[in-house]
């Protein structure tokens, strides 16, 4: 069937397959770099959440560590801290939206940070109390509540903000592991495809040209056989020509022949209508002799 197709559709034939491969090829990119952009932008969202909570655990470690100044610096007399759970960074994203959206996105973490809450406040007390119980001249009884409730309850809140993370990380992993996966194989997919795109526009530009090459030859050999059958035609024809040529001119001769022929049976005619005129007058005269012999006898 496709050696009926004319040049023209075969051309269009071919381009029209390679043009769909590189169209899908196109698709195929696109959707796989879509994938990849919305994978990449998780990954990157679920990072920033689990660099939100770490910088929430130092928040709280710089706290402890201005509480505990009031037991190291002399200078420090009073409390500068937030004592407010619900007012400092970590308070503020427990009450928010943000937190029921990852709750949400991860279920398991909804204890977790159900569980922060009451070693979160108490932390956030526990320098309630230490300002409460704080002499100068005798610190001990606020230092022990630092140590035995503001350290303790810091130790379980980075705890748990550890596991929180910890979830979020296994999730970044395996969406790392999905993104990789995506882009090998869309990389594969585009690269075979494009290969096939490549050996099908090889191969139709090979049978087109074969096609136009062999229609060139049956064409070059058509003509050459129809200048062999002019050029024996144009031979016939001169030698017909020829053959017209010479009866003409032995016409041409016979004609002269004629001519002269004429010419001497006319000369004949005349020559002979003399003589005719002269035999004619000679018999008047002998006539005329004898007329006048015949008068004279009668006499």
């Amino acid at each position: 069937m496709y050696k009926r197709l004319s040049i023209g559709k075969k051309i269009s034939l071919g381009f029209g397959i390679v043009l769909v491969l590189f169209l899908f090829t196109a698709v195929l990119s696109f959707r796989g770099f879509t994938g990849l952009g919305k994978a990449t932008h998780n990954t990157l969202a679920k990072n920033e959440l689990i660099e939100n909570l770490i910088q929430k655990e130092v928040d709280h470690l710089t706290w402890a560590a201005a509480v505990n100044e009031l037991f190291t610096n002399d200078a420090i007399h009073e409390l500068k801290v937030q004592t407010d759970p619900t007012q400092c960074a970590l308070g503020l994203w427990l009450g928010s939206d943000n937190r029921k959206e990852i709750e949400r996105i991860y279920p398991e973490m909804a204890g977790i940070l159900k569980e922060i809450e009451p070693y979160h406040r108490d932390l956030h007390q526990s320098a309630v109390r230490i300002q409460a119980h704080y002499n100068p001249a005798d610190p001990t009884p606020a230092r022990t509540i630092f140590n035995t409730e503001t350290q303790p309850n810091l130790h379980k809140v980075q705890e748990l903000l550890t596991r929180a993370c910890s979830i979020i990380k296994t999730d970044v992993g395996q969406s790392n592991q999905k993104v990789q996966s995506l882009a090998g194989t869309t990389k594969y997919m585009v690269g075979a495809i494009s290969l096939v795109s490549v050996a099908a526009g090889i191969l139709f530009a090979y049978l087109i040209s074969s096609g136009i090459l062999t229609t060139l030859k049956k064409i070059i050999y058509t003509l050459s056989e129809d200048t062999e059958q002019v050029a024996s035609a144009a031979g016939q024809i001169s030698g017909a020509s020829q053959s017209l040529a010479e009866g003409a001119t032995e016409q041409a001769a016979g004609l002269e022949e004629t001519s002269a022929s004429l010419e001497e049976m006319s000369s004949m005619t005349k020559q002979n209508a003399d003589n005719a005129q002269q035999a004619n007058l000679l018999a008047t005269q002998a006539r005329n002799a004898a007329n006048e012999g015949a008068a004279s006898m009668q006499r």
